[in-house]
């Protein structure tokens, strides 16, 4: 909250109210701006981008109000469906802050209230008690937005909390403003500037793919208009259609065959391609817009050792509370593929900010879709992992098994939590599984009342065996893990009539 220059925390805390599929994207706006032009037609243009993994996503907009004392941020829903009830799992925010965006209130204050409140688990009501940041985080900010997005992801960062990409359009901070730099809890970051206007110009960001935009005619008109088509450029790399409106300017066939290079495809092997919903190689060693420009990889975080060469590419962070642990990477180890019942590996990359005798649990979960928070999850196998602290990252791998009850594409993430801080990451490929055939069970009689019940079925499977004397009351008689051999157990029959049945899971 703002009282009209300056950031009253007290006040705050008591005016406010709460890679791959799953996660949430803020767009922001820069000077004189409003999150309700271009801001809004590039959030809807998302739900269409074709690597969506779904169908819907949630839609909202945070915004400041003035109470008559101070700005106070709010929410609202403006479009689509409830967030435990879409298929995709993503939370798409347009932040609004055009209230306070050309008054003297700094980046450094609004970043504060922002990072703060994605925090909270009682911010956005509609997420019933989940804190937004338990989704991997894109920050995409605009011109001065740019600053905010920084600000945005370094308290973030002094909160333990990690940032899966920040996304600079032409970063411009002001006069008192942060500058547009990339913390060290940024997995990813990407820049797309131009220096084609003799005012409102961005510039490179240090530890981002940097992309500068050299040939900008069409899209918008006007004496500042370079600096608004590098959002437009942004834009049709997520609606790749021609003609593509962001709402307040189009691209068309001229734009396509002259604002990007041959390797970026006409827009769409580049920008948001980068994205957890692009499922662009972030690692990639290649320069789509030509030699001599920058690599993809050039973004990634090298500070930690997360799959690169150790470089120190990120800006420190003046201190690290260690309030929530995170997943950094998650992928399948190994093949995706076998059949229902299989075992494989997931690995990950995780930081938790806090002393090696502290633990966090993280679990594997499968997913019928790409929703965390929807219920119709399975957890399929758990570990503990011990404090990080703030300066290394930690790696580990846990085998686990999907259970007959899962076919065809299953989805499968991770959740890390301690305490009521908890953070989720879906693995970077689906899992293939062949349908599993039906056990088998044979029953035999080996001497007086004695049987031997045979059982045979989809391998590394948990088979459960039952039995009845009347075919309405059943009751356990052993659980296994199916292999490659038959499953023998011997029984007693006590009463005249026994009968038996085996399900697997």
């Amino acid at each position: 909250m703002f009282k009209r220059s300056a950031v009253s925390l007290a006040m705050f805390l008591c005016t406010c109210s709460g890679l791959f599929g799953a996660g949430l994207t803020i767009v922001t706006h820069g000077f004189n701006s409003s999150a309700r032009t271009w801001v809004d037609g590039m959030c809807r243009a998302i739900p269409r981008y074709a690597g969506l993994s779904g169908t819907n996503v949630s839609y909202y907009e945070i915004y400041f109000t003035n109470n008559g004392v101070s700005y106070v941020p709010s929410w609202r829903r403006v479009g689509d469906t409830d967030p435990f009830s879409n298929d995709s799992g993503e939370v798409i925010v347009r932040l609004d802050w055009s209230e306070i965006s050309s008054s003297s209130i700094s980046t450094y204050d609004v970043g504060w209230v922002i990072g703060t409140v994605l925090t909270w688990t009682n911010f956005i009501g509609d997420l019933r008690g989940h804190a937004p940041i338990e989704l991997p985080v894109h920050l995409v900010g605009h011109s001065r937005g740019g600053s905010l997005i920084s600000q945005i992801a370094r308290v973030l960062g002094t909160n333990g909390v990690w940032v899966d990409q920040m996304t600079f359009i032409d970063p411009l901070p002001f006069t008192g403003d942060g500058p547009a730099v990339v913390p060290v809890n940024v997995l990813y970051a990407d820049n797309y500037w131009q220096h084609l206007t003799f005012t409102f110009q961005g510039d490179p960001v240090a530890g981002a793919y940097n992309r500068e935009l050299t040939y900008l005619e069409g899209g918008y008109f006007g004496l500042y208009s370079q600096h608004f088509d590098t959002h437009l450029w942004y834009h049709g790399t997520i609606d790749l259609g021609n003609p593509a409106s962001d709402g307040s300017a189009a691209i068309d066939i001229f734009e396509r065959e002259h604002w990007w290079q041959g390797d970026e495809s006409q827009g769409a092997n580049t920008g948001f391609r980068f994205s957890r919903i692009g499922k662009g190689d972030r690692r990639s060693d290649v320069r789509p817009a030509g030699p001599d420009t920058s690599r993809v990889r050039d973004g990634f975080n090298r500070r930690y050792d997360l799959g690169l060469s150790v470089t120190n590419n990120r800006v420190s962070l003046p201190f690290t509370s260690g309030l929530v642990p995170n997943i950094i990477t998650a992928s399948v180890v190994g093949t995706n593929r076998g059949t229902c019942g299989s075992t494989f590996t997931a690995g990950f990359h995780y930081q938790w900010a806090q002393a090696s005798v502290r633990t966090a649990r993280v679990e594997v979960v499968l997913d019928r879709d790409r929703n965390p928070w929807n219920t119709n999850e399975v957890i399929a196998a758990s570990l503990l992992v011990v404090g990080t602290g703030g300066a290394t990252v930690g790696y580990r791998e846990i085998p686990f098994r999907t259970g007959s009850a899962f076919e065809g594409t299953t989805h499968v993430f991770l959740r890390i939590s301690s305490g009521n801080s908890r953070r989720v990451m879906y693995l970077d490929r689906e899992l293939m599984l062949v349908p599993c055939s039906p056990p088998a069970l044979s029953v035999t009689r080996i001497s007086g009342g004695t049987v031997e019940v045979r059982t045979v079925g989809p391998v590394g499977s948990e088979a459960v065996l039952l039995r009845s004397h009347d075919l309405s009351l059943w009751y356990p008689v052993a659980t296994n893990v199916l292999t490659a051999f038959p499953w023998v157990v011997s029984d007693v029959i006590i009463l005249s009539n026994r009968f038996y049945r085996v399900f697997v899971r």
